[in-house]
């Protein structure tokens, strides 16, 4: 796997997409302590763990982070959308990725 070609493929797809400019943390880390795959800590900034146990690490570069990235660019717009908080809205923030 060639990760710098492929997370460099999902920004440039990203930024084809997304027509706003984002501003964002996304880190990517090893920890002591494993108990959650993706954290999502503010509208603006999330971590992967990749040393969780049982992750597909290519799964999670692949669609993991484009799915984490949807988030960021769209979560402001969800903010006042009166519906957000619906079965059908959690279903359109989450998407149909996993």
């Amino acid at each position: 796997m060639n990760l710098d070609s492929i997370i460099e493929n999902n920004f440039i797809k990203f930024n084809q997409l997304v027509s706003h400019k984002i501003e964002s943390t996304i880190s990517m880390l090893f920890t002591p302590l494993t108990g959650i795959l993706f954290g999502g800590y503010d509208n603006d900034q999330f971590c992967n763990v990749l040393n969780y146990n049982g992750q597909n690490i290519e799964y999670t570069i692949e669609n993991g982070i484009p799915h984490e990235l949807n988030h960021l660019a769209y979560k402001p717009f969800r903010e006042n959308d009166p519906k957000k908080n619906s079965a059908l809205g959690q279903t359109i923030g989450e998407g149909f990725t996993y």
